[in-house]
């Protein structure tokens, strides 16, 4: 066994989240398509020191006196990832069947697993970038831009009269996050999906993340992450400045600064 399989299995012993070793690739070496810095220490606390779990003291406040519309409509379609790679296919399936829920149901209205949705959406080799083991070319995961595109052609299909809308966080400040956050907790018909360094929050790997806002609570200036990372992580509660500074980390394959997309009319 090579000194890399060594420590990648010291690695998995560490953080479970990471597939075992198979005999043709290192399934689970990058998360979301991000270059992946092994923390081969001792483990720490799962979450970062402002970090809010939903189920902690307080962290349910907001969801009891708020409207939280977001919140509501994500959570009935709030899913774990299938694997490491899918936070892309599986936060857009959250926010599409929000969407979907929101029209004329009848006995034909279906909602929507991540792969199938990867499998209907054949961009930028999203399938084989989330669900393959190979990845495509060795790359997994999809960056800002990329997702845009790929949520705008879901959006096409089976949410018509909808746009997706990229925000890098080049072009975000602090107050213009405020903004973006405040107006989209006042409506149900609109969601918007992070693209962020899970380390921020989690005091965990270095990693780019994707996962759906599922609340905005003004009064404490927090966020709520819908992180889909559910095998070792629940909601939990960040706040707006630590959300913009995970926002401005660099995606290792663009190179670019991750962001926000804005799903609305």
């Amino acid at each position: 066994m090579s000194k890399l399989e060594t420590d990648f299995q010291k690695v998995t012993a560490i953080h479970g989240r990471f597939w075992r070793l198979t005999p043709h690739f290192l399934w689970g070496l990058a998360l979301c398509g991000v270059a992946l810095e092994a923390n081969l220490g001792h483990a720490q606390s799962k979450y970062a020191a402002e970090t809010l779990p939903l189920s902690a003291p307080g962290g349910r406040t907001y969801l009891k006196k708020a409207k939280a519309t977001d919140f509501w409509r994500l959570i009935s379609f709030y899913r774990d990832q299938p694997t490491g790679a899918s936070c892309s296919a599986t936060s857009l399936s959250m926010v599409l069947n929000a969407l979907i829920s929101q029209g004329t149901l009848t006995t034909e209205t279906r909602y929507w697993k991540p792969i199938e949705l990867t499998e209907k959406i054949s961009l930028h080799n999203w399938n084989a970038r989330t669900f393959s083991k190979l990845g495509s070319l060795g790359k997994f995961g999809v960056s800002l831009a990329p997702f845009a595109e790929i949520i705008s052609a879901a959006l096409k299909e089976y949410a018509p009269g909808h746009r997706a809308e990229a925000l890098p966080a080049e072009d975000l400040t602090l107050a213009k996050l405020r903004t973006i956050l405040s107006e989209n907790e006042k409506s149900e018909s609109d969601f918007l999906i992070a693209n962020f360094e899970q380390k921020v929050f989690t005091a965990d790997q270095n990693a780019g993340h994707i996962a759906p806002i599922g609340a905005f609570d003004s009064k404490t200036d927090r966020v709520l992450i819908l992180d889909p990372d559910r095998d070792w992580y629940e909601p939990y509660w960040v706040s707006t400045s630590k959300l913009l500074e995970a926002l401005k980390t660099q995606d290792s394959e663009s190179g670019k600064l991750r962001g926000l997309i804005w799903i609305r009319k």
